[in-house]
């Protein structure tokens, strides 16, 4: 990808997918709890903000990791209760879910498409363009660009 293409994008998974192999954990976590918490006032319990926190906290500090791991399971366990729900608190629990997934990678690009999802109801349209803007632009914050 180019400087002028980098910098013009406004889709998070070709940012993401242009990344190298060896991207640092941390901006990707970091991205992953950035996502979520622009839908923060989607998620519809606690647990989700908690895990989104610790997801914060571990990507800051890995010895933080276990409580990570913790809170996530703890909010896998009850996705039945969002099963159902409307497109905005399902989408943002499971962006809270998925942003501790083992691959970073993996976290970034699902995390950002469950949140752009709880944002803009739908995969389509005015709104989930201007989410995935908005996400390309935190991105590119929060990661160089890739030489």
């Amino acid at each position: 990808m180019s400087d002028d293409e980098w910098r013009t994008c406004e889709d998070p998974a070709a940012l993401i997918a242009a990344l190298p192999a060896d991207t640092p954990e941390r901006p990707l976590r970091l991205f992953a709890a950035a996502c979520c918490r622009r839908v923060w006032g989607l998620m519809p319990e606690d647990d989700c903000r908690r895990a989104v926190e610790a997801v914060e906290c571990a990507a800051e500090d890995p010895a933080a990791a276990p409580e990570a791991d913790a809170a996530l399971e703890a909010l896998q366990a009850g996705y039945h209760r969002v099963q159902g729900a409307e497109p905005g608190p399902r989408g943002a629990y499971l962006a809270a879910t998925v942003a501790w997934f083992h691959d970073p990678v993996e976290a970034a690009q699902l995390t950002a498409r469950s949140a752009a999802i709880a944002a803009a109801g739908d995969t389509d349209g005015p709104r989930w363009e201007k989410e995935r803007r908005a996400q390309a632009e935190l991105l590119r914050r929060l990661v160089e660009r890739p030489a």
